[in-house]
């Protein structure tokens, strides 16, 4: 539901998570992937009934990774 990498876009998108991990702090966003509605009351992103704790970790630290590797390297 929403862009990230090179993936094909999709008439209604979330907004893209191509700079989550350098945007959002990656303890919020654990709480995020495991209960939206608790961390932004009305949201529209729904709960994932699957996710663990470990599975939201590990998805944090993806968005993370993922960020990083977009990020333009500083110049030394």
């Amino acid at each position: 539901c929403h862009g990230l990498l090179d993936l094909p876009r999709h008439a209604d998108l979330g907004p893209s998570l191509a700079d989550a991990g350098a945007a959002i702090d990656r303890d919020w966003l654990h709480g995020w992937l495991l209960d939206p509605v608790k961390q932004r009351p009305g949201t529209r992103m729904p709960r994932f009934a699957r996710l663990d704790e470990q599975g939201a970790a590990d998805l944090a630290a993806f968005l993370d990774e993922t960020a990083a590797k977009a990020r333009p390297r500083k110049p030394v």
